[in-house]
């Protein structure tokens, strides 16, 4: 009984100091975006958010996902060796990138409606980046250095709202993407050297050992990376039509309720997944049963979903208008909607890490190929009234995310069964 409650304890201890630089890091962003709509206009933000979609789903796999491998050996050096199979990855998969970008960014920036099609050029850089920046997180999580990962967040946040800022008052177009660009630089330098602090180093380290645990892991690559990849396009799918079909403020508009809606939720659920993957790695390894964490952890996340659902259905328009001002309530109309499908990935998503700690890594294809599939039905359904789109897209989300839930149940009753044969 006290070891389980020693543990309960460290778990919670461990996702409050997560949860701490969470909360640090959302502060200033939070708060600057407030201003940052009173600076730029919707265009902007809808510049912005394909921007940054490109970037999201082209860097989902840009590490090969050996980062989530990470964490899995006892021993530090073959964690080491993982840290180095991903980072050179990184570099081939980037400089392909920057080939495929280099020849078709006018017929990529044609379709989209960009203004300035020169950005999907710098898509490859910024990839790279977040690429490198990969492995020293995970490093961070195998160290149970939480502490030094909840500033690495706060570094990365309060630089990009900083240099939007500053560059707001000057006027600056396109001041949203070179604040995004500061962040992840700043972030993964800063991440580099709070590694180096935790003993992160390439002393020991032989090709051969990173050969080694690049097929000892190989089925990161080559079974989650796929998977991870319709994962994160078919949500930025739906921003690539919109800015498609649409004008570039309807973009900002959808882009403007997402980010301040998603991004918050997103940072607290990523701060769970991350402490949790590393205690459900640590319980598979010693053969332990945690259904009911699990149960509770989910619980406790459902709360804290409806909890904003209810608020922002309710309250959604009028703060909008009210904080923002008047050009911003379509984006509370957005906002009133989509928060229903963002709680219930808020409550799914951080345990979603389950799968690949339990290495249920055919289990875990099932979702992204269902999400993908719905939100490519949506697409080809091509709406021409986006206040028609927005709910037809919450329906559709909602449901991939409510059988995502029902995934990772009845993985997690798998592995209990299998500890407890009847």
């Amino acid at each position: 009984m006290r070891k389980i409650w020693s543990q309960q304890s460290e778990l919670v201890k461990n996702f409050l100091t997560l949860f701490s630089g969470t909360f640090l890091a959302q502060v200033a962003p939070f708060l600057a975006s407030l201003l940052l709509a009173r600076l730029f206009l919707p265009e902007e933000f809808g510049e912005f958010g394909v921007v940054m979609s490109m970037v999201s789903v082209c860097a989902v796999m840009i590490s090969g996902r050996y980062e989530l491998a990470l964490v899995l050996p006892k021993s530090d050096r073959a964690g080491k060796a993982i840290s180095v199979a991903s980072m050179l990855f990184t570099l081939v998969y980037s400089v392909l990138l920057g080939i495929v970008a280099w020849i078709f960014w006018p017929q990529i920036g044609a379709y989209l409606q960009l203004q300035n099609p020169y950005w999907v050029l710098v898509v490859p850089g910024i990839c790279f980046v977040a690429g490198i920046y990969n492995p020293f997180s995970y490093w961070l999580t195998r160290k149970k250095a939480f502490k030094r990962a909840a500033v690495n967040k706060v570094v990365q946040t309060w630089s990009l709202a900083g240099v939007s800022l500053v560059l707001g008052f000057l006027a600056v177009r396109s001041g949203l993407i070179y604040g995004y660009i500061a962040g992840w630089v700043l972030l993964t330098g800063f991440s580099i050297y709070q590694a180096r602090l935790e003993n992160w180093d390439l002393k020991g380290i032989s090709w051969r050992a990173v050969r080694r645990m690049a097929h000892e892991f190989r089925e990161f690559p080559l079974l989650n990376s796929l998977p991870a990849l319709l994962n994160t396009l078919a949500p930025h799918m739906m921003v690539f039509y919109i800015s498609h079909t649409f004008s570039q403020d309807e973009v900002g508009y959808y882009n403007y309720a997402r980010q301040l809606l998603l991004g918050p939720l997103s940072m607290i659920a990523t701060a769970f997944a991350q402490v949790y993957f590393q205690r459900i790695a640590e319980k598979k390894q010693d053969n332990e049963s945690f259904y009911s964490e699990f149960r509770k952890l989910f619980l406790l996340l459902a709360g804290g979903g409806l909890l904003v659902a209810l608020v922002v259905a309710f309250l959604g328009p009028w703060l909008f208008k009210t904080i923002l001002g008047d050009i911003w309530e379509p984006s509370g109309q957005f906002a009133r909607i989509l928060v229903i499908s963002y709680a219930i990935q808020f409550a799914v998503s951080p345990l979603s890490t389950i799968l690949a700690a339990l290495k249920e890594m055919k289990l875990a294809t099932l979702f992204p190929i269902l999400y993908f599939i719905l939100m490519l039905v949506l697409y080809l359904l091509n709406m021409q009234d986006i206040n028609r789109f927005i709910p037809w897209l919450t329906a559709f989300e909602s449901v991939a995310y409510i059988i995502y839930g029902l995934i990772i149940w009845y993985a997690v009753r798998r592995y209990e069964n299998r500890l407890n044969p009847r």
